[in-house]
């Protein structure tokens, strides 16, 4: 199993000799310990996939029952780990291989945060993109395409580059109770860093929020009277990609969950 207490020169001695030429993954997923099985699933189809596709790949799941002390230590060791990108996963998302192509490709063209504009568990399914002075809320639909760059998003699946992550002061998350932990940490990054997050609609399309029920853009509002889909995307349109893990064991060989190498 993955050594929770390495050293972060142990963490950095993780990668294979071989994983030095390529794009180097850190995956960090907060939990209070009970993540979902659609989003071990999904994390594991993602790791396979990413392998497969000649990336470098490290994933560790935080348990403690404070979120902020969670996500500080995936900051702290993805830095350590000396990763390229940093893949944010919350425990209760649901997402093909597919939503993770889109935030790279824009990562990848230079944009330093690209996230995904999912609807909140809670009712109404707010989406989590939203502006900083007109205090609205970006709209995923089946119309919209491409990038939008807005103030604040949620880090339930969200990419970026992990140098932005340097020299960070602590804390850097607090809880808000309108919108929650995130919106702290992105109004810390504008203001230290003049960083603004980007919205994928084409991920976004690939997400779930996992409640009761798997919460889509479908069902997402931008405010208290507005429902703007014009049809409920089936299954097959938004997770065809994503097959249910029956044996973990297969992944033993693809290094799922890397040893503290000697």
């Amino acid at each position: 199993m993955y050594n929770p207490d390495i050293t972060p020169e142990q963490l950095c001695k993780l990668w294979d000799e071989e994983d030095l030429s390529k794009d180097k993954i850190f995956i960090g997923i907060p939990t209070a310990g009970q993540p979902k099985l659609q989003c071990i699933d999904s994390v594991l189809q993602l790791q396979k996939y990413l392998l497969k596709k000649n990336f470098a790949v490290i994933h560790k799941f935080y348990n403690t029952s404070m979120l902020s002390s969670n996500r500080w230590e995936i900051i702290a060791e993805s830095l350590a780990s000396q990763a390229d990108y940093t893949l944010w996963v919350d425990d209760d998302m649901l997402f093909p291989p597919k939503a993770f192509d889109h935030l790279y490709t824009a990562v990848k063209k230079g944009c330093e945060i690209v996230g995904c504009n999912y609807p909140t568990r809670g009712f109404p399914h707010y989406f989590t993109g939203r502006h900083r002075d007109r205090g609205d809320r970006v709209a995923t639909t089946l119309l919209t395409t491409g990038l939008v760059q807005v103030d604040f998003i949620g880090l339930g699946l969200c990419l970026m580059q992990t140098k932005i992550l340097e020299d960070l002061p602590y804390p850097m998350f607090r809880m808000d109770e309108r919108y929650g932990e995130d919106a702290f940490f992105f109004d810390k990054m504008y203001e230290l860093k003049g960083v603004r997050p980007y919205i994928s609609h084409d991920a976004s399309k690939h997400v779930g929020h996992i409640a009761e029920k798997i919460i889509t853009y479908a069902e997402g509002r931008a405010n208290d009277k507005t429902n703007l889909i014009m049809r409920q995307p089936t299954i097959e349109e938004m997770f065809g990609e994503l097959q249910h893990v029956d044996d973990f064991n297969e992944f033993d060989e693809l290094k799922h969950i890397r040893v503290n190498k000697e």
